[in-house]
């Protein structure tokens, strides 16, 4: 039996142990790993009772559980907030099990029953299948944003975090990591300078976007991954849902679906609640800072040579399609006006190696996992193809435009009078660049072109 065998194996005794006491003896069958997921382990399989595959029940079921132990209880916490969802009418999974070490699966779990329909966002915005779906998700999203702001939050104080303060939450979160962000920086002074009154806490589901929805020829049909639900302002879910990261491609503002009037009606036919535009582009500043700070987070997570975080390194040099997306939140102008730089720099006169030179060797082997490996893989190991095929592509335009993006990099600093990354978000932090907004944006808005035509030249089309 190789490695990956012995896997499938041993999770499949630990589920049939933990899904007796609920579903009787079971076997298990169909085990498939899904790509989703760069925090937890998503598995759908099926539970055969009666012990006889052929003439047993069958529950189609999907298992989510932590990566790691060191994650506690939280896929135990978010199984016993979506049972509570589920109830209070919102469309939420059935929840058939869950647990948290000490347990058979090791790690915190739950296990809910499957759902037909499709997550997959490029799916949804595209297939012609969705085409009837299309025309209504938006106002479903906000009916479905509604119900779950309609839940009393009080008995889910003990199972969820508080968020009171957003601005002194992300402070905190700059505050933590090592690697400063300027544009960031700055994204944070705007929302001190912009902040809307508070709404009273309510449970924020925290990443209601396609990716976590199934749906189906009708619309809307069940709200996963509550993994970041928590306890505060309940607008922050719509400004999440208008972030441009979860548009995938397409242009409207919501979820690349439809505008954000639309979204706005259909959440206050549902709730009585009137929230202004003003309201909404604050918050979808603040979730657009949020998904910054998270592939920041990503990236120190990141250790070269271990597999199982691929993804998580890809994603974490994201951060510059993060601070292009804040500039056009916040200086459209600068972003209609000066598009991308030339992504082919100028050759240098001598090169001592022999080709190919690394760049070839680069492009080939990304072409290579895209278009050889890539199309005779499938599953996961399809998608990690499609993953190292993106790192090897941005380490190639690095290699290339790094140099002098480098230099040019240097001589920014140095008109701003500050050395590093580091020391002008600090600067900036304690007002040093009050009086010099504009010259500090335009050096900024030039830095994030550079970063985003290494990191992805291709976000940069007009949004």
């Amino acid at each position: 039996m190789n490695d990956r065998a012995k896997i499938a194996a041993d999770l499949a005794a630990a589920l049939g142990e933990v899904l007796t006491p609920t579903l009787g003896k079971v076997d298990i069958v169909d085990l498939v790993r899904l790509s989703a997921g760069a925090s937890r382990e998503t598995w759908t399989f099926d539970a055969v009772t009666a012990g006889r595959r052929d003439r047993g029940v069958r529950h189609e079921l999907v298992l989510q559980r932590d990566r790691s132990s060191a994650a506690g209880d939280a896929s135990a916490r978010e199984a016993e907030l979506v049972t509570y969802a589920r109830a209070g009418g919102v469309p939420a999974p059935e929840v058939v099990t869950s647990g948290a070490p000490p347990c058979p699966l090791g790690t915190s779990y739950s296990i809910t029953r499957r759902v037909g329909g499709e997550t997959i966002a490029r799916r949804i915005l595209r297939d012609d299948e969705f085409a009837p779906a299309r025309a209504g998700l938006v106002g479903d999203f906000g009916r479905a944003l509604a119900a779950i702001h309609a839940l009393d939050p009080e008995p889910m104080e003990e199972v969820l975090s508080t968020v009171d303060d957003p601005i002194a939450s992300m402070r905190r979160l700059l505050d933590d990591l090592s690697d400063r962000h300027p544009v960031f920086e700055l994204a944070l002074l705007w929302l001190a300078d912009h902040r809307p009154d508070p709404r009273p806490v309510r449970v924020v589901h925290g990443d209601f976007r396609l990716g976590n929805l199934i749906v189906d020829r009708g619309g809307l049909v069940t709200v996963l991954d509550w993994e970041l639900a928590h306890l505060g302002d309940p607008i922050e879910d719509l400004g999440w849902l208008c972030v441009r990261a979860w548009r995938f491609g397409s242009t409207p503002a919501v979820a690349g679906l439809g505008d954000r009037d639309l979204l706005l009606a259909a959440y206050r036919a549902e709730s009585g609640m009137e929230v202004g535009l003003d309201e909404l582009l604050w918050w979808e500043v603040y979730g657009t800072l949020k998904w910054g700070l998270t592939t920041l987070v990503m990236g120190t997570q990141f250790q070269p040579g271990v597999p199982a975080l691929l993804e998580q390194g890809v994603i974490a040099r994201r951060v510059a399609e993060t601070e292009y997306d804040l500039f056009l939140l916040l200086r459209p102008d600068l972003a209609a006006e000066t598009p991308l730089p030339p992504s082919d720099p100028t050759p240098p006169v001598a090169w001592p190696h022999d080709p190919p030179d690394a760049a070839a060797l680069l492009d080939t082997v990304r072409a290579f996992l895209t278009d050889d490996l890539g199309q005779r893989l499938e599953g996961r190991d399809r998608f990690l193809a499609r993953v190292a095929a993106n790192a090897v592509g941005l380490a190639e335009r690095e290699l290339r435009l790094g140099p002098d993006h480098a230099e040019q990099h240097r001589h920014r600093l140095a008109t701003l009078g500050v050395s590093s990354d580091a020391e002008l978000a600090a600067a900036i932090g304690v007002g040093r660049f009050d009086d010099l907004l504009d010259e500090l944006t335009t050096a900024l808005w030039t830095a994030t072109r550079d970063k985003l035509a290494v990191a992805n030249p291709d976000y940069a089309e007009p949004p």
